[in-house]
Order: structure tokens, then C-alpha cells, then sequence
């Protein structure tokens, strides 16, 4: 940061020892192998039970989706 850089947008100290309290901190990793592989087939399973066409749908959902927010994005800058 330069000399001149206005500071006042980073967080006060208060609020970041506030935002600290809040965070967890992992106390237990899950690494039991088979657990891993029982979700693993899980998730295999439910992907396998998708169609290609039930993709397709979710795909286009998806792209279609993008295209709101991007016009969205554009008519907030325009505005401003």
C-alpha cells in the first residue's frame, strides 16, 4: 500500500478479532477409506442415473442462467 492509499476500507481491528470468533477451526479429518469409497459409488450412482438429456436440460438451464446475470450485471453498470 502506498503512502497516499485510503485505509479506511479494510475492516476496523475489532471487527476482525468479532469475525475471528466466528470461524471454525477443523478439529477432526474424515479419513476413513471406506467411507470415502461407499460416496464416492454413491455419487457415481446418482451421476449414472442422470440422462444425457437430463444434462442437456441443465446445461441450457445453466447457460441461460449466465445470461440473465450477465445482462443484469450490465444494466447495474449502465445505471451507475
Amino acid at each position: 500500500m502506498g503512502d497516499g492509499e485510503d485505509l479506511t476500507t479494510l475492516p476496523s481491528q475489532e471487527f476482525r478479532e468479532q469475525l475471528e470468533k466466528t470461524q471454525a477451526t477443523g478439529t477432526e479429518a474424515i479419513s476413513d477409506p471406506v467411507d470415502a469409497e461407499e460416496g464416492l459409488k454413491k455419487v457415481q450412482d446418482d451421476l449414472q442415473d442422470f440422462s444425457e438429456e437430463d444434462t442437456e436440460v441443465v446445461i441450457i438451464a445453466q447457460g441461460q442462467e449466465n445470461q440473465i446475470q450477465e445482462t443484469d450485471k450490465q444494466i447495474v453498470t449502465k445505471e451507475e
